[in-house]
């Protein structure tokens, strides 16, 4: 079965909404990352990577919790990002 969806994009819509709610530009995310302890590249890969919407779940997820998202809801499963990240520090 073929899906004609591009969930790169539909990753990339829900990073970019996020952002804006929150009012955080694609530099602030890259130094959140970095105070936070993930690897980013600098600003124009970063804003490359973002707007290709090429990049992993764990990219998302780092990037979702660094901007103040503190659940994620897939499915019937609720995701803490804040506690996970927590047992990880």
């Amino acid at each position: 079965m073929k899906i004609d969806k591009d969930y790169g994009q539909l990753a990339k819509g829900i990073l970019k909404a996020e952002m804006a709610r929150q009012s955080i530009k694609v530099s602030q995310l890259g130094e959140k990352l970095r105070a936070a302890g993930f690897d980013a590249p600098e600003d124009a890969g970063l804003r490359m990577r973002i707007n290709a919407g090429r990049f992993t779940a764990d990219f998302l997820f780092q990037c979702l919790y660094v901007v103040g998202v503190d659940e994620v809801t897939l499915g019937s499963s609720r995701i803490s990002l804040k506690d996970y990240w927590a047992t990880k520090s």
